[in-house]
């Protein structure tokens, strides 16, 4: 399964500027409850935003590598608001629904 989801930071900080970032991150569908309580215990203002079924952990290296240009210094799994990440999870979404 891979996911994607949302969660407030500061973006600048010689300005102290919030914004929110997005993780783009992949998990078993046994583990995907474990994993979203564990992201929520660590970051309370995360959401999760969309949940593929059926993808694969090279699926999510193919998402990284494709949105590389929008990554941020907050870890290899994280990237800057986006409208091409959340339009792409969107059709997805429409993709599956019309299967």
């Amino acid at each position: 399964m891979i996911y994607l989801i949302c969660s407030s930071a500061i973006i600048n900080f010689e300005k102290r500027e919030l914004g929110f970032i997005y993780k783009i991150g992949y998990c078993g569908e046994d583990s995907k409850k474990a994993r979203i309580n564990i992201y929520l215990t660590e970051n309370p203002t995360m959401q999760v935003l969309y949940l593929i079924p059926g993808g694969t952990e090279q699926d999510e290296r193919n998402l990284h590598y494709h949105f590389r240009n929008f990554k941020k210094p907050y870890g290899r799994e994280w990237f800057t608001y986006s409208p091409e990440i959340l339009n792409f999870f969107q059709s997805l979404i429409v993709l599956i629904h019309n299967l």
